[in-house]
């Protein structure tokens, strides 16, 4: 199952290579299963495959995504993916799931998360405007 899912990635990205090097401001929309493929990997044990949906999520401004991302913040137990995680939700820029985040952020016990998380507000907010 995780060696299917790395491959779809793989192809997804492969896919992408067209676009790669210009700066994006528009929204990609994937077809659902490639989202819910995406999902999946949010979710999933390898380490590696985590990391690389989430980058691609980032990169690509996948806003279809950002409420799993929310979701497994909630159940992430380690510190550097909630610090990626985060960082992930900020760079897509969807107003809605910032505000979503931001609420499922006040539950959260360590402070330095949240420090991090209010800079990464306050830099949404000025690049924003």
């Amino acid at each position: 199952m995780k060696i299917a899912i790395a491959f779809i990635l793989t192809i997804i990205l492969i896919s992408f290579t067209s676009i790669t090097g210009q700066e994006r401001e528009e929204e990609i929309i994937l077809p659902q299963n490639i989202v819910e493929t995406i999902k999946k990997a949010i979710q999933s044990e390898n380490d590696g495959l985590k990391k690389s949906s989430m980058s691609m999520i980032s990169e690509y401004k996948l806003k279809q995504a950002c409420c799993s991302l929310i979701e497994q913040f909630g159940k992430e137990t380690s510190m550097d993916y909630k610090y990626l995680i985060a960082r992930v939700i900020y760079e897509v820029g969807c107003e809605k799931s910032v505000e979503e985040f931001r609420l499922v952020l006040k539950e959260e016990q360590a402070i330095e998360l949240k420090y991090f998380c209010e800079l990464l507000h306050k830099n949404y907010l000025f690049a924003k405007n």
